[in-house]
This record gives C-alpha cells, structure tokens and sequence, in this order.
C-alpha cells in the first residue's frame, strides 16, 4: 500500500511477484488499488489492474478505486476501472453514484466516459441529487447539455419536488437555465408549495435567472400556495432590478395575496424605499387597501416607520385624482380605515405611540380627540405605552399632553418600568419635574428592584438623584444585588450625585452590596480619587473589610491606586491590615509590582515581613515581588531590610522565585546582594533547578558562574543534567558534562538525560550526550529506550540521529513493542516510514 501511494511501480512489482496479497485491506479499509486511484497513480493502477486486483472492493465507508478516482478527477484512471469491469453505478451509503460525484464537480470527461459505459443517468441519491440536479446546482452547464443529450429527464424532481431547473435558478446559473428550457424542461413546473422556478429565482434575487425564464416564456403572473407571485415575492425581499424588468414586462402591479396585499403594500411593509418608488412611478394603484388590517399603502407607510415611504406615497396621493385621502397635517397618517388610537400594526404598535417618538404633536391631538380608545395601550413586545414613550424621549411637550389627556402616569411595561423609570434612567430632569408633580410614584420598584433614584445614580444623573431626593425617594434602597444608590454613583464616579446623597443624612454610607462592597471600597477600586474624598469626610469607615477581608486601604493598593492610598493613609487607614488569607496591602501592591504604592506604604511604617501565615504559605513581600518578576519592588523591600533569604512553607526564597521566572536582572541583583545560591526548597529543588526545569538558559548560565551545586538532587532523583536534557538546553548539558556530571546518571523514575532528551525531541541535547559517550540502548522506566522514547512521541529527527548512531531498532519495552510497533500504535507514519527502510 506504502509503495502504491508513493507510485513506486518497480516496489509493487516486486511485492506482487514476492507473493504479497494484492487486496489486503488497511484499517479504514483501503486496497492498494484504492490508494492508487485515488492519488492517480496510473502506472501502478494498471499494474494491479492487470495482476487481478479487485476492482470493485469498498473501503469501510463503501468508497471503491473507481469511487476514489472520481473524487479526484482522475480521468485516465477512471477509464482504466472502467475498461477492467469496475461497477459504474457503485453507490455509497447515501445512494451517490460516481456519474452524480462526476457531476457535482463538474469533470465533463468523466461524466462522458460513465455514459457511454452504461452509467444510469435519473439516479437519486438520499438527498434528493441526480447527476443533472448536481450539475444544475453548481452551474456547470456543459455537463448539463451532455447529460441532457443522453437522455436526462429535465423535470425529474426529488422528494421535495424540486428540478433541476429550480435548482439552476435558485443559484442564478443563467446558461444551465438556458440549457434546460432548451432541452424542454417545463418553465411552468410547480413544487409542491406551488413555486415555480421563476418565483424561485425572484426569491433569492438572481436577475439574470429571472431574465432567461421570463425570455423563455415563464409565466410572470403565476403565484405559489401562499398566493405570492414572482412580483410580490420580489417587492417583499427589495429587489428593485427585479421589480422594474417585471414592470416592464407587463406584470399586474394590483395582484393580491390572500390577505389583501399588493405588491406595493408588501413593499411599504418592509421598507423597500426603492420598489416603491418603481411601484408608484409605473401607476400601481395606491387606492387598494388590503392586508390583515386593511390597511392603504400610506397607512402601512406611516406604520411601518419610515418617514420616506410616507412622504413618496403621500405626494402620489395628491397627484392622483382618483383617490380619495383626506389632507393630513405636517405628517398624513389618519385615513377611514385607521384613525383609531388602539388600531395596532403586525408588531403591536400603535399610532399614538409612534406619533410620541416623532414628536409629532399635531397628530397625537388628533388622535386623541378619538375618546372612546385608551390611550394607555401598551405597544409591542416591550410593553411601551406612549407617556413611557414621550418620558423615555424626553419629551416634555407632549407628556404634558398625554398627563392633561388622562394618560395613567404609574403605569409599569413588562418590565416593571414606569414613565418616571425611563425619564430617570435617561436624566431627562424637566420630564421628571412634570411626573413627580403630577403624583409620580418615587420609589416604584421594577421586576429587577430598580427604583428611579437607583437609576438616575447609576448613570450619574445628579441633578436627577437630587429632585427625586427631594421628592420623598428612599435613599438607601436597594437593586437586587445589593447595590444602593450612593453605591451607584461611587462606582461610576459622580462625585456630585455622591455629594448630593450625602447632603441627605438618611443616608447610609457604609451598607454593601450582596457581596460585601462598601461605598468607599467601590469608589477605592475604581480610582475615583473625588468620591474618596467625600465618602472619607462624610465619616466612612476607613477600615471596613469586604467579606474577604480586604479594605480600601488593600483594593487600592492591589489596583496600584496611588493617590486613593496616600488619601486613605492619610485619613487613618490601617498599613497592615491583611485580608482573610494574610495579605496586607503590601504584599499586594508587591505582588502586582506597583512600585510607587509599594514606597508609600513602606514610608507609612507597613511590616517589611507582614503576612507571612499559614494561609498564604508564609509569603512575604519580597517572595512575592521575586517570583512576580518586579524588580523594582524587589529593590525598594531590600532597601528597606527584607529579609533576603527568608522561605515560605514551601521552602521557596525569592532567589528561587525569581529562577523560576527567568528573570536575569532580577537573579543578578539577589545574588549581589546575598542570596543562597544553593537553598533547596521542600521539594530539593535549587535555584538552579528552578531555572532549568522551565528552561532559562541564560538564568541558568548566570546560577553556574555564581557558584550553584551541580550535584543537587530533587525529590524525583532529577539533577542539573537530567532538567537541562529535558528543557533542551544544549548549551547547559555541555557545560554540566565538562563540570563532571555523569552522562548516564538516573532519576528515581529510572530516566537518563538522554531519555529525556530524546522523548522531548531536543536533537541538539541527544547529539551532545551521544558525544560524551551517553549509553545510547539504555534502559528506562518500561524498558524504554532512548529510541522508544523518541518513536512513541514522534520525533523523527532525534529517531534518525539515534538511528545513525547505532540505536538497536529490534529492541522491545516491557509490553513487546519495538520501534515500529510503537510508533504506529502512536500514529506516527513518518517515524514508521523511516524506519521500515532503515532497520
């Protein structure tokens, strides 16, 4: 199979004339002939062809070598199967035959070679495809002609009733449209919905689809099940091009849907600016009224939003004297059939309501002489009523208005939200005077527990938090979460809207949210330096903790908030406050590396070593800053007496840390000023370790000429060389060697550095420990060799530099797996390539 996927003829030959068993399934199935096929292989095909290879045997997903040849195009091949016996209408498991998969595609030179074998040419597949659908739908038209010509049925539909001139036109694949009609397909045909072709192509906006029909007889006036014909179907999707060809074919412009539509009114419903100017240009009649409601075309303008619609078909209406509409006001909207306030469109709005978010308010007078309809009719999903509408808008005018003309000022939409709500929400302050003094609820709440006064702090609206405030509103309510107004405006940093709660004292300056974030703590977070400050003086505990302990004190200095920690400092704040797993403030500010807050705090007389607990596992600051890489903080901490050396639970010293991150500047300063070069962690493991293991040459290097011990064992038996090889630090491994390391020295595990080299794929490390001698068949954990190890991993260049060095290939692990086994069983087919032909 290998040599057949690789064409190498004179190798099959050899294999073949060996005794080899020529239809020999892979895994997934494959022959060799298949493989052959499907890469075009034509000498090898013949070959096998020729020394009775089974033509017509499947893989596990029913694909045979002809199948396979078709998916590639390979046409020389095909012949050859075909010429050999090979089965011409094959099917895979969904029913797909190779003339269909030739179709599809569009090799016109397969197709023909399969018809003239015999190939059955009205075949569906399960998916409704015969080869001349197929080869309508991706447009290749020269397979449809020779498809046609060899006795294709051009109305064979699938079980959904399409053709294959539906197909063609759904795409717009003009020149198979052509090929079709030519060849007699019905123009006419319907699916079962009653679409035709033509609708078809009007549905999916393919002009020159719809030119070539209609050129070609189509019927234009034909409508589907639903009663739309091509021109409603078009005017409703906004393809002008093809409304104005229709138009100019003669189509009936007042066509009607079930409903009463026209096309014209579809148009007006969706917008479609550009059909209606087309509709009304060519004289469509603008006096039909239809649809559910009944409606004229200048009413569904005027419903459906658009200002443009209205205005285009309004100036009709003056032009045209045969229809009767009276003069409207600025905007035209009130005809018989809908001057009605409670009248509704499809989306459940009104015309009150949209008028309000006009500001039209010569129609909403209008409307609102009609005293029989209520006015407070909520309006589309979002339950708008229109003082909701005209509060929400900031619409004095006319909330006036709505109040004057009995519009109930407490009533709530689906979401608990009054008039009052929007109007505090948005800060419109003169729409919010009108409702508080015409008897507003204050403190309303929604389903989510907003009240006005919580919305109007929230989105800093001060002057409004002041009126309601002065209104009677609780000032120390609260949203679901907890929050409260004066909590709302301290995370949003309006220091006015904080200045105005706190002139109320009802307030309560310290209540949290559901989380335990106070006012100051939310205010220390954010940075908003003016909020601290007023909090601060209008008598906030300093140091309130959070649930976990934190204080502002400790938000602002983990955040690097100077100025926020030199005002809380300053107000009281306690320096060495920790949260609840023993973390002060410097610790934090150390940890995050801001250096400047880190100064501060030092020079406010904060612990050097504070926070060292059980909980945090006895870091420090300094610990933290080294292994957090923030030299600058390192520096500052030692400066003022850190304790260089100190470990926490762990064992770990910021010298460690600090390896571990890989940070040079910061290992050459710990080291200048003092650091044990040689501490050992709990776990055994050095600096040097550290710096190894995550492979950081350069800290490494710098560890050894500072005088680390190479000898060092951790936990696990690893030494220096054993985490250079495995981090692939090439460099180290030769230096460790010269230093007198043992080039096959193990771990507890049993693994040497070239092992590990080896599995990580590191050449460079294996090629210097196979110059210092390392024993290259050296058994490891499993009885893995250097070799195994780099096969199970894929690794072919360390596989072939083993190799070439003298690495038994034969050699089995505990479980009997040589090389090959191994590599295979780990999908590996390069490595397995390589070595079939290196062993």
């Amino acid at each position: 199979m290998v040599a057949a996927s690789f064409n190498y003829e004179h190798i099959v030959g050899i294999l073949l004339m060996s005794g080899a068993n020529i239809d020999t399934q892979s895994p997934n199935g494959s022959t060799a002939l298949t493989i052959a096929s499907s890469k075009g292989n034509i000498s090898i095909v013949k070959l096998l062809v020729e020394s009775g290879a089974s033509v017509d045997l499947p893989d596990n997903e029913g694909w045979t070598p002809l199948m396979s040849s078709v998916r590639n195009g390979h046409t020389i091949v095909v012949e050859i199967l075909l010429e050999a016996g090979a089965n011409v209408d094959v099917k895979l498991e969904g029913g797909t035959t190779p003339l269909l998969y030739a179709s599809w595609h569009g090799y016109l030179p397969i197709v023909e070679s399969f018809i003239t074998h015999g190939a059955k040419i009205n075949d569906l597949n399960s998916e409704g495809l015969s080869p001349l659908i197929s080869a309508a739908l991706q447009g290749h038209a020269a397979v449809a002609t020779t498809l046609l010509a060899s006795g294709a049925s051009p109305d064979l539909t699938n079980g959904e009733g399409w053709t294959s001139l539906m197909r063609a036109a759904e795409r717009g694949h003009r020149g198979v449209v052509k090929e079709l009609v030519r060849c007699g397909a019905d123009v006419d045909f319907k699916r079962p919905n009653g679409s035709t072709a033509l609708n078809i192509a009007c549905e999916h906006g393919q002009f020159d689809a719809v030119v070539e029909l209609v050129n070609r007889g189509a019927s234009i006036e034909l409508a589907d099940k639903e009663g739309y014909t091509p021109l409603i179907t078009a005017a409703q999707l906004g393809y002008s091009d093809i409304v104005q060809f229709l138009v100019n074919r003669g189509v009936n412009m007042n066509a009607r849907l079930p409903s009463g539509g026209t096309a014209l009114i579809t148009a007006a419903w969706y917008k479609r600016l550009a059909v209606v100017r087309i509709l009304v240009d060519n004289g469509a009649d603008i006096s039909i009224c239809g649809d559910f409601q009944n409606w004229s075309p200048l009413t569904v303008a005027y419903f459906s939003g658009y200002l443009e619609l209205v205005h285009l078909i309004y100036m009709q209406t003056l032009e045209n004297e045969n229809v009767s509409q009276p003069s409207p006001p600025a905007a035209p909207i009130v005809v018989a059939s809908c001057n009605s306030i409670a009248t509704k469109s499809r989306n459940g709005d009104t015309a009150l309501r949209i008028a309000c978010e006009r500001r039209d308010l010569k129609v909403i007078k209008t409307l609102l002489r009609d005293t029989y309809n209520d006015l407070n009719l909520p309006s589309g999903d979002k339950g708008l009523t229109p003082l909701m509408t005209a509060s929400r808008d900031c619409n004095p005018d006319v909330v006036a208005i709505l109040l004057e003309a009995g519009a109930n000022i407490n009533l709530k939409n689906g979401d608990g939200h009054t008039a009052l709500n929007f109007a505090a929400d948005r800060g419109h302050l003169p729409v919010v005077e009108i409702l508080l003094d015409k008897g507003a609820s204050v403190d309303m709440l929604t389903t989510e527990c907003w009240t006005p006064l919580l919305l109007a702090a929230s989105n800093g609206h001060a002057n409004v938090v002041n009126i309601l405030l002065k209104g009677g509103a609780y000032i120390n309510s609260q949203y679901r979460n907890g929050s409260t107004a004066l909590l709302s405006a301290s995370q949003h940093c309006d220091d006015v809207a904080v200045a105005e709660l706190d002139v109320e004292k009802r307030v309560n300056i310290d209540m949290p949210d559901n989380e335990g974030w106070t006012p100051l703590m939310i205010a220390a977070f954010n940075d908003h330096e003016n909020v601290v400050d007023i909090l601060l003086k209008a008598g906030a505990t300093v140091d309130a903790q959070h649930p976990n302990g934190a204080t502002a004190l400790y938000i602002a200095s983990e955040n690097g908030h100077l100025s926020v920690v030199e005002m809380l400092l300053e107000k009281g704040a306690s320096v060495d406050m920790a949260n609840k797993v023993g973390n002060s403030p410097l610790m934090a500010a150390a940890f995050y590396g801001h250096a400047n807050v880190v100064d501060t705090l030092l020079e406010a007389g904060a612990s050097i070593d504070n926070g060292a607990t059980d909980q945090n596992k006895g870091d420090t600051p300094l610990i933290v800053a080294a292994v957090s890489g923030n030299d600058d903080c390192v520096i500052l901490l030692l400066d003022n007496g850190a304790r260089i050396n100190v470990a926490n639970s762990d064992g770990l010293t910021p010298l460690i840390g600090a390896a571990g991150e890989g940070s040079v500047e910061l290992v050459s300063l710990l080291l200048q000023k003092g650091a044990d070069v040689n501490a050992t962690s709990l776990e055994g493991s050095s600096a040097l370790h550290m710096a190894l293991a995550f492979g950081h040459f350069d800290t490494a290097t710098l560890l050894l000429n500072h005088g680390a011990s190479i000898d060092a064992v951790d936990k696990d038996g690893d030494n220096a060389l054993l985490l250079a090889a495995h981090s692939g630090l090439d460099g180290v491994v030769k230096t460790l060697i010269e230093k007198g390391l043992s080039v096959d020295f193990t771990n507890n595990e049993g693994k040497s550095a070239l092992l590990n080299a080896a599995m990580e794929g590191h050449v460079g490390v294996v090629l210097v420990l196979l110059h210092a001698g390392a024993n290259i068949d050296q058994r490891g954990p499993n009885g893995t060799t250097a070799l195994l190890g780099a096969c199970k991993n894929g690794h072919l260049e360390a596989v072939k530099l083993l190799v070439e060095n003298g690495a038994a290939t034969d050699l089995q692990d505990d479980e009997g797996r040589d090389c090959i086994a191994t590599a295979r069983v780990h999908n590996h087919d390069d490595v397995v390539n390589f070595l079939s032909t290196h062993r």
